[in-house]
C-alpha cells in the first residue's frame, strides 16, 4: 500500500504475500466479502481484460476467505491467552493442515460448503483447548 497523504492505493504490478511480522503491526484497511471480491475483479480487469461476476469469484473463493477468518478468530483466542500471532499462526497451519485417518485434512474440507461448519467448530475447540493449556501452564 501506498501512503499518498492518508490516501492508500494498491500497486497490482507489488503484490505478494503480507509476512507474519506486518500483520502484526497497525493495519491500514479492512475488506468485506464485497470488498475482497470486487477487488479480485478488478485485479483480474487489469490482468486479463476480463471481467468476471463478483458471485462467481465469491464461489470459487469461498474458502479462502472462511480459512482467513478462521485463523483471525484463532490468533485472537490464543493471543489473549499469552502466544504470539507467529506462534498463533503456525499452530493454526499445523492444525488445519493435519492430515485424518481418511486423508484428508480441514484445510480440503472447508472446499466443501457443507463441511464449512464442521471445520469451524473443529477450530474453535481447538483454539479454545490450546488457550486454555497456556493459561495454565
Amino acid at each position: 500500500m501506498l501512503d499518498c497523504a492518508n490516501f492508500y492505493v494498491g500497486d497490482f504490478n507489488a503484490m505478494s504475500a503480507a509476512p507474519t511480522a506486518t500483520i502484526a503491526s497497525k493495519r491500514l484497511a479492512c475488506l468485506s466479502a464485497v470488498g475482497v471480491n470486487l477487488l479480485e475483479q478488478r485485479l483480474i480487469w487489469y490482468m486479463a481484460r476480463i471481467e468476471v461476476p463478483t458471485f462467481q469469484i465469491q464461489e470459487a473463493f469461498a474458502h479462502l476467505l472462511e480459512e482467513t477468518d478462521l485463523c483471525h478468530e484463532w490468533c485472537e483466542v490464543l493471543c489473549e491467552s499469552g502466544y504470539s500471532i507467529a506462534e498463533a499462526v503456525t499452530l493454526f497451519v499445523g492444525f488445519i493442515r493435519k492430515q485424518s485417518e481418511g486423508g484428508r485434512n480441514l484445510q480440503d474440507d472447508l472446499r466443501d460448503s457443507q463441511r464449512r461448519a464442521a471445520v469451524r467448530r473443529a477450530c474453535r475447540s481447538e483454539a479454545k483447548l490450546l488457550a486454555i493449556r497456556n493459561s495454565s501452564a
